[in-house]
């Protein structure tokens, strides 16, 4: 089945697959395409899917929640991201929120401050989803700021 219906539906790479909030049938179709773990950036609580994580579980596939707001991320939210992603290191991850914007905001400083993938490379993927503007766009040059330093 095509992940494609999905809300902003991405493809990061062989391994990552991003996207905003998949419906319940959807899932299905995210294990059938051999994705072993799902990450939410979604707070836990209404509009969102609330039964997710038994949904995933049921399925056979991990799943974890980092909570990120969207008018307020936090530094200590990119760095449980970037340990969830180091601990699923070479296993298939689908990682949403509501529309793919908090997620594409997180992969892009994942892989240029983490893996090492160039600026150009992680920004075009980027912008395959949006432009991040206000609050996100500060988020961005903290975080960038912050992990340089470390």
């Amino acid at each position: 089945m095509s992940l494609q219906p999905i809300i902003n539906y991405l493809a990061y790479s062989e391994r990552i697959g991003s996207a905003g909030q998949p419906t319940v049938e959807q899932f299905a179709s995210i294990q059938e395409a051999g994705y072993e773990a799902v990450l939410s950036l979604l707070p836990d609580r209404p509009p969102y899917f609330q039964e997710e994580e038994a949904q995933v579980r049921a399925l056979r596939m991990d799943f974890a929640r980092i909570p990120v707001e969207w008018d307020t991320p936090q530094l200590t939210q990119l760095e449980a991201f970037f340990d969830r992603m180091d601990e699923w290191n070479g296993r298939r991850v689908f990682v949403h929120c509501a529309m793919n914007m908090r997620v594409s905001a997180f992969l892009y400083l994942y892989h240029t401050l983490r893996v090492g993938i160039s600026e150009a490379e992680a920004h075009a993927k980027l912008t395959l989803i949006w432009e991040p503007e206000g609050v996100w766009e500060e988020f961005v040059a903290d975080a960038k700021a912050y992990f340089q330093k470390v």
